[in-house]
């Protein structure tokens, strides 16, 4: 399986004009969109209500997300 989940933090900082600087976590989901449908074994959902789901909804035009993004 191709698809994983990657946790990290982002850190920014500025002298000048201000000094001025934040640190904070981010989570991010490398979605393999081939393994889609494979991915519920993992606890993300396709077209269905889950704490992490996928909606091809939100992907409209008619045109399936992996030909539109290649």
């Amino acid at each position: 399986m191709n698809s994983c989940l990657y946790h990290g933090t982002l850190r920014h900082r500025r002298l000048a004009p201000k000094a001025h600087h934040f640190t904070y976590s981010v989570f991010m989901a490398w979605l393999d969109l081939d393994e889609l449908d494979a991915l519920p074994s993992v606890g993300v959902r396709r077209n269905r209500v889950a704490p992490a789901a996928f909606y091809d909804a939100d992907y409209p035009l008619g045109t399936p997300l992996k030909a539109r993004v290649l």
